[in-house]
């Protein structure tokens, strides 16, 4: 992940995972711009990206598929999960992970790869 442009997209809400992800992005120095889920598949193909009617245009797009399974006995939520930073500037995905885990540890695991750059 480029360390000049650290902007990113992200969905609106702090569900599950979702919170803990958009702390740890402003932690690593990432400007979150929090888009609703409604802007989501608005523009046609070929258009220009939704979330610049907000204003703001962003390097990134955080995405994130979640699903709840069960509480940790550890502490935190245990949760399928699919989630991808996706470079808009360059069309290609930069970091995927996927899995089950509880909500502590996949938090973990994403800050482990922002810091691996």
């Amino acid at each position: 992940l480029q360390a000049a442009d650290r902007t990113i997209t992200a969905p609106a809400g702090s569900d599950y995972l979702l919170g803990g992800l958009k702390e740890e992005l402003q932690r690593h120095g990432f400007t979150v711009v929090v888009a609703p889920d409604w802007v989501r598949n608005t523009a046609p193909p070929g258009t220009a990206d939704p979330i610049e009617m907000f204003g703001s245009k962003t390097r990134y797009r955080l995405y994130l598929d979640q699903r709840w399974r069960d509480f940790c006995l550890t502490g935190g939520h245990r949760m399928d999960y699919t989630l991808s930073v996706f470079d808009l500037e360059r069309g290609r995905e930069m970091l995927r992970m996927t899995g089950r885990d509880c909500t502590p540890r996949v938090i973990g695991k994403f800050r482990k790869a922002l810091e691996a750059g």
